[in-house]
């Protein structure tokens, strides 16, 4: 269950890098440009997909562990720069 954790924070940090690598290919695909929110989300879904099927392989194939850990590694760099912004203080106001 922990590796399965684990694998969803590594798909949820990971995927804004496939988002960049996906734009190109996704653009060919459907000959168009493609809104910005529904790129993030099918990066997010496609290394869900990907971690979901290493959990399989590895037999640790839990669903709420994943999906919580997808949430974490989404979250948390969002969470930690808003972490660094409350210690560091705003002398230009």
């Amino acid at each position: 269950m922990f590796l399965t954790l684990i694998l969803g924070i590594l798909a949820g940090f990971g995927a804004p890098t496939v988002e960049g690598q996906l734009r190109g290919p996704l653009q060919n695909l459907f000959s168009g440009e493609i809104p910005a929110v529904e790129m993030r989300a099918m990066s997010l879904v496609l290394c869900l997909f990907v971690a979901s099927i290493l959990a399989m392989i590895l037999g640790s194939s839990h669903v709420l562990p994943l999906v919580l850990g997808a949430l974490i590694g989404v979250l948390a760099p969002r969470l930690y720069d808003r972490f660094r912004a409350m210690r560091a203080p705003d002398y230009d106001s």
